[in-house]
């Protein structure tokens, strides 16, 4: 039994893995789509950009999620659409080039966001991006050609605006490391990172019918749940509710019930050379008793003098057997009519 129960578990587990990584890919995918629709204005422009950002994270040692958050991000902030693109790919490369995480990706373009969003380079986002490894104060200053000295100056004044900051930024970032992430083929760090996102996407694509059934399911489910909710509220007395209250008590309390019953066979099965023992001593009584007379006189003796003690111990167990039922009495009954009960609830919301 054992070995079976492991080998259903080592066979529906990795399924359960599998459906829980597609299901959720395509979760994500669905409610990226609303949000994109609702920033670029139509269902086809959102769709564009998903499956952009889908082959930038199989090309890439970025992950999809990390890729959809941070553009979401920058669209918020203000960044246009169709600057997300060149901003994704000098960023990237920039990070490609430190060996650098989707989330160290992210942090840089939150800087980017901030930027875009107070309509100016800032010192505290420019020292931010120079603490993960980007020089951006001095890649601005090669930008124009002046002294790291002389951007800060300007930046502080606030003479330098953002929409030209993040174009200089990223021209600057490329330039320093052109082509990065595509060097970064045939490493461990970017093979692993392109199957899992390849494998996701596959999977995601595969089981995509049964996704959007599962949610035909939960859209008709919620109606029936709302009108159950009512059902309860308002035409549910307090009295029913006690009963519907016993009985799933009851249900409740033979679970120890019967944990203590398997427990209980359990012991009989470890303890089964041992009662193949004393079957072996009972035989040897009974062939003693019926082959020897002074044998059966000690034994009618013997029990002639416990007997006292024998009806009390019988006495007691039924006792206790007996107080065991009027405990459970109530609930047994109530069982009943709360079953009773439910059934009709089901068949007013059905």
């Amino acid at each position: 039994m054992a070995t079976g129960a492991g080998l259903m578990a080592a066979f529906t587990m990795p399924i359960a893995g599998v459906l829980k990584m597609a299901l959720g890919f395509n979760d994500l995918v669905t409610r990226t789509q609303i949000g994109f629709t609702g920033m670029l204005g139509s269902a086809e422009a959102a769709t564009e950009k998903i499956e952009e950002l889908k082959k930038f994270s199989r090309e890439t040692p970025f992950d999809f999620v990390g890729l959809v958050k941070s553009s979401q991000l920058l669209m918020a902030m203000g960044v246009e659409a169709e600057d997300l693109q060149p901003i994704l790919q000098g960023v990237g490369d920039q990070m490609a080039k430190l060996s650098k995480s989707t989330v160290d990706l992210e942090r840089v373009l939150y800087n980017i966001g901030q930027m875009t969003s107070m309509g100016k380079a800032t010192t505290r986002e420019l020292k931010d991006m120079a603490l993960i490894g980007v020089p951006a104060l001095k890649y601005l200053a090669q930008h124009v050609g002046v002294s790291t000295a002389e951007m800060q100056e300007m930046i502080s004044k606030g003479l330098v605006p953002a929409e030209w900051a993040v174009k200089a930024l990223v021209y600057q970032m490329e330039k320093a490391a052109p082509d990065a992430m595509r060097n970064l083929t045939g490493s461990m760090q970017m093979g692993g990172s392109n199957i899992k996102e390849a494998l996701e996407q596959s999977l995601g694509a595969l089981f995509k019918p049964l996704y959007d059934d599962l949610v035909k399911v939960m859209m008709i489910a919620v109606p029936w749940l709302n009108k159950f909710q009512t059902v309860v509220e308002k035409s549910m007395g307090e009295e029913t509710k006690r009963k519907i209250n016993a009985f799933v008590l009851a249900i409740g309390a033979m679970g120890p019930i019967l944990l203590g019953l398997g427990m209980g066979l359990k012991l009989l099965t470890m303890i089964n050379p041992v009662i193949g023992l004393l079957a072996l001593a009972v035989g040897g009584l009974t062939y003693e008793l019926l082959t020897n007379k002074d044998a059966v006189k000690q034994v009618a003796d013997h029990f002639k003098g416990h007997f006292p003690q024998i009806k009390d111990d019988i006495m007691s167990v039924m006792a206790s057997a007996r107080e065991l039922g009027k405990a459970m009495a109530p609930a047994v009954l109530a069982a009943v009519p709360a079953l009773t009960t439910l059934l009709h609830i089901f068949a007013k919301v059905l």
